[in-house]
């Protein structure tokens, strides 16, 4: 199993929805079934391939079922998880006989990935754990399919169950952020979904010392590189929570200096951190056109394994456009790109995004996780 922040967070919801939904059927079928590993398998698919992304494709879900473009969209990736899951199992042929059963236990997964939402702690921090818990009852009561003092047997095993779990959440998030290494940003005033991302820290120890010896040290002792790895394991947590507020098309730009991929334990470093393809297409890292001949074995070692790569361009450096298709986005000025529009023109055919630097201005860490920016 991975070890990285993100699939012990993800392993973390798949256990608990899981643990959801068993109580949901259990109260629904009256224990006349056991579908525990079933529902295991279904909810691994949903997590793996529908959390963090926007699915489009319900080309399976509607050769069985019909369905709205208002019907809930999580229902029905979880609906078309179910039916993936018969399918990868070899049980395509019995979709239709077990229409009653796929229904039924995504029901119970639907209502279980919606009791973790209204409970959890990136988004609800700020209401009172009763509150969240009478919000989710009050609101898909209907859906419950119970008697009134059924759902009052099943509201309060799920205050004991769902206490402990948003306990050690409160807990998860906490030691994330309590630390020296900050991450500032900034937005694009005329593009709301893209961050420049800038890194420092403060630690008080070193403050003693000389300031040129400690960055001597630093980059002798490898220090940096290490301390590059945890600003990258912050920005995948920003990322994360990012992506859980439903900000999914925004993206993080962060300049990278290129001897950092030039060892191997900071390349595996970064395969974990990046290890989940959500987070992963949501980061940028920049690099300066001056260093691209120097840089031209690391961008092509990062292009070849998918990241995506920003260039910064200015003025001065504007010579050539050899290297532009491994890179997506450019970042320059508007008078840069008036006076080089011959190369603009080439890159505009290899699909290469331009955005004006000066329109960032600075953002705060809390502004990036509101729904309408």
């Amino acid at each position: 199993m991975e070890n990285d922040i993100i699939s012990l967070f993800l392993t973390r919801k798949k256990q608990n929805v899981c643990k959801y939904a068993d109580l949901f059927i259990k109260y629904s079928l009256k224990n006349k079934v056991k579908l525990n590993k079933i529902i295991n398998k279904i909810v691994e698919i949903y997590y793996d391939k529908f959390y963090l992304e926007k699915n489009l494709d319900f080309s399976l879900l509607t050769k069985y079922f019909e369905i709205g473009k208002n019907n809930e969209s999580v229902m029905k990736d979880v609906l078309l998880s179910a039916l993936l899951f018969y399918k990868d199992s070899g049980l395509e042929n019995q979709i239709e006989s077990d229409i009653k059963t796929i229904v039924i236990l995504s029901n119970a997964i639907y209502l279980a990935i919606s009791l973790d939402d209204y409970t959890n702690e990136y988004k609800n921090s700020n209401v009172e754990f009763e509150n969240r818990i009478e919000n989710f009852f009050t609101t898909f009561e209907s859906k419950l399919k119970l008697k009134s003092e059924e759902i009052d047997d099943i509201k309060t095993e799920f205050i004991s169950v769902v206490k402990k779990d948003v306990t050690a959440e409160k807990k998860f998030w906490k030691c994330l952020t309590d630390n020296n290494f900050n991450l500032s940003f900034k937005i694009d005033n005329e593009n709301h979904n893209y961050f420049l991302v800038d890194y420092s820290y403060d630690i008080k120890l070193l403050k003693r010392y000389d300031s040129k010896e400690v960055e001597k040290a630093s980059y002798t002792k490898g220090i940096i590189d290490d301390i590059l790895t945890i600003y990258l394991e912050k920005l995948a947590v920003v990322v994360l929570k990012d992506l859980l507020s439903k900000n999914i098309n925004d993206l993080f730009f962060i300049n990278i200096y290129a001897d950092y991929f030039n060892k191997n334990k900071d390349l595996l470093a970064l395969d974990r951190i990046l290890v989940n393809d959500s987070i992963r297409q949501r980061i940028v890292f920049c690099f300066d056109i001056k260093n691209t001949k120097k840089d031209m074995n690391v961008i092509k070692y990062l292009s070849s394994k998918g990241y995506k790569l920003g260039l910064m361009l200015n003025d001065e450096a504007i010579t050539s456009t050899a290297t532009t298709s491994l890179f997506n986005y450019v970042f320059t000025t508007k008078e840069v790109i008036e006076k080089y529009s011959e190369y603009k023109e080439l890159w505009d055919i290899k699909n290469v995004k331009f955005i004006t630097d000066s329109n960032f201005i600075d953002y705060s860490e809390e502004d990036i996780f509101k729904e309408e920016r």
